[in-house]
């Protein structure tokens, strides 16, 4: 009996042991540069203590927990190493002093999480790897400092969340990767110092919001754009918008969609829309000229309140509408959409286009002809080359001959 109990003592004090030595191995700080630690517990940052000043996180970590830097209002800089897949929910929220953030070279990180750099107001650029395929909601939202977000060459993103860079009030440039598919509500919600952006021909949704309050005077799709709604509200106090060509596919208008947008002076609504929504285009006080491709589309009866003296063109042939001269909604109903065709000389297509009244027309694609070189395109068979963007003497249907 007696050597029964002690044979069971030493087999507890040998799997505390084991144990013990286990979760000593598996725990370890790493000091940051002037004062404080951070913890690692099974290959995750788990949590710091007053982390003052840079930290470079060991290579074998694989995640950045959630919280893990949360309120470590003195950490300035931080180095993650390549085998980080993820950055947690929060992981550096209201980190206010966090200014660089560097990623290993052969980064493998595939997720940031949700506010995880939200509120680091200190932050001023970040080049996300280029595994990354999610960024969660609000990721950078309140980032103020944040000037510029850099995606790796072939970034394999594919959506950008809700929130992600709203309040992002300093970023200027953001490069969207060609794999996004949707930008979600409210985006980039007031990101006052955007000027421009190009959206990739990929996007087929645009949610709640993504560009109200930014400070957009250009926006850019890509040939070939699969866009086909614009959402509610879209770019709803886009202020300093001044034009705008919606893409070819794009069916409806949201509600409020360009409400309040005061610079834009002109736009051309696509011959596929089939609805503009209430107050779309309401308050857009500078808008002069709207440009209907197709016939009357479902127009809400306040989509363009607020919005004086503007003239709606239509094609001669178009169904639908009022009497010319007569108002539509607010808007004073002319002739001014006309059809813009290619005599290519024995060359390659082109696809037919249009002429609106007042603005002049961009350059064409040059067509191809075997053993002939382009020299442009002119008014009349056999004329002079034309300079573009052209602007006809006389807004009327139009034929561009090809020079070889």
């Amino acid at each position: 009996m007696y050597y029964r109990i002690v044979t069971l003592l030493l087999i507890c004090v040998m799997v505390f042991d084991v144990r013990g030595t286990v979760a000593q191995a598996a725990t370890t700080t790493v000091r940051c540069s002037i004062r404080g630690t951070i913890t690692i517990t099974d290959n995750s940052v788990r949590r710091h203590n007053v982390c003052t000043g840079t930290v470079t996180v060991p290579a074998g970590v694989t995640s950045i927990g959630a919280g893990a830097f949360a309120y470590a209002r003195s950490l300035t800089a931080i180095t993650i190493p390549a085998g980080v897949t993820s950055i947690g929910d929060y992981a550096f929220g209201n980190a206010i002093s966090l200014t660089t953030i560097t990623f290993a070279a052969g980064s493998k990180l595939t997720s940031i999480g949700r506010g995880a750099f939200g509120g680091a107001s200190a932050l001023t650029a970040i080049i996300i790897p280029v595994g990354v395929t999610s960024i969660g909601v609000g990721a950078f939202n309140s980032a103020r400092s944040l000037t510029t977000i850099t995606f790796a060459t072939g970034s394999k993103l594919t959506s950008i969340s809700e929130l992600a860079f709203a309040n992002a009030s300093a970023l200027t440039a953001i490069t969207i990767p060609a794999g996004v598919t949707s930008i979600s509500e409210q985006a980039f919600a007031n990101t006052s110092a955007l000027t421009a952006i190009i959206i990739p021909a990929g996007v087929t949704s645009i949610g709640y919001g993504a560009f109200a309050g930014a400070g957009l005077t250009t926006i850019t799709f890509a040939t070939g754009s699969k866009l086909t709604s614009l959402g509610n509200a879209t770019f709803l106090d886009a202020s300093s918008l001044t034009t705008i060509t919606i893409p070819a596919g794009v069916t409806s208008i949201g509600d409020y969609a360009f409400f309040r947008a005061s610079a834009l002076t002109t736009i051309t609504i696509p011959a596929g829309v089939t609805s503009i929504e209430a107050s779309a285009f309401e308050n857009a006080s500078a808008l002069s000229s709207v440009y209907f491709l197709a016939d009357k589309p479902s127009i809400a009866s306040n989509a363009f309140e607020g919005v004086s003296g503007a003239t709606a063109y239509i094609r001669s042939t178009a169904t639908g509408y009022p009497a010319v001269g007569t108002p539509m909604d607010g808007l004073t109903i002319a002739v001014g959409v006309y059809t813009l065709t290619y005599n290519t000389k024995g060359g390659s297509a082109i696809a037919p286009g249009v002429v609106l009244q007042g603005l002049p027309i961009s350059a064409p694609t040059a067509p191809t002809r075997s053993g002939y070189t382009f020299g442009g395109w002119s008014a009349s068979d056999g004329g002079s080359a034309l300079t573009f963007p052209y602007l006809p003497s006389t807004a009327t249907d139009l034929t561009l001959y090809a020079k070889w």
